[in-house]
């Protein structure tokens, strides 16, 4: 769902934030598991089970610094590529983050202010213009009076849809989703 009003700089936000924390990301996610034998031949070799492995990348990360995950039970290659997919677009869209304190608890049609919504953000002293994602909201009253503080993430941190095939940008060799960092660096 979209939010009613946006989030500006000078006009309805107080103060505002922004964490940039690449340590979770890493170029290459590879996914390992096991899957069940396929005839009698492939259970005598290799014990009842063969090895399955799929990889993701995340373009925004420049240098090699690739990461193996082992699957919790039995996958397909079809699975392992989807969670990997999965792996690093959240990692992506986690990276970046948000905050901001905006007067108030509600939006101007009355609505709280509340997570899931998608909402439009111009904050040109973070470099932000683009639509973020509420993932965390506090109401607070305070000395000022009545505030909210969200936290904002690239949506791409939880559309998990878009990890079912390759983005257009993706296949060019473009960034890994087909929202723009947050910061042009």
């Amino acid at each position: 769902n979209r939010a009613k009003d946006g989030l500006t700089y000078g006009k309805n936000i107080l103060s505002a934030r922004a964490t940039y924390d690449y340590t979770d990301r890493f170029s290459t996610y590879t996914l390992t598991g096991q899957k069940a034998g396929a005839d009698a031949e492939l259970a005598e070799t290799f014990g009842g089970s063969i090895s399955v492995s799929a990889s993701a990348t995340d373009e925004g990360v420049k240098r090699n610094r690739p990461m193996v995950i082992s699957a919790d039970n039995a996958a397909t290659g079809a699975t392992l590529k989807k969670r990997a997919q999965v792996e690093a677009l959240f990692r992506a869209g986690s990276s970046q983050i948000v905050e901001v304190i905006v007067q108030g608890w509600r939006q101007s049609n009355g609505d709280l202010w509340k997570p899931n919504l998608v909402v439009s953000c111009k904050i040109p002293p973070l470099y932000v213009a683009q639509d973020l994602l509420i993932g965390e909201v506090s109401y607070l009253l305070n000395e000022v009076g009545t505030v909210c503080r969200m936290q904002l993430k690239r949506p791409d941190a939880f559309l998990f849809s878009k990890a079912k095939s390759k983005t257009k940008a993706q296949k060019k060799g473009g960034p890994l989703s087909e929202t723009a960092p947050l910061h042009p660096n």
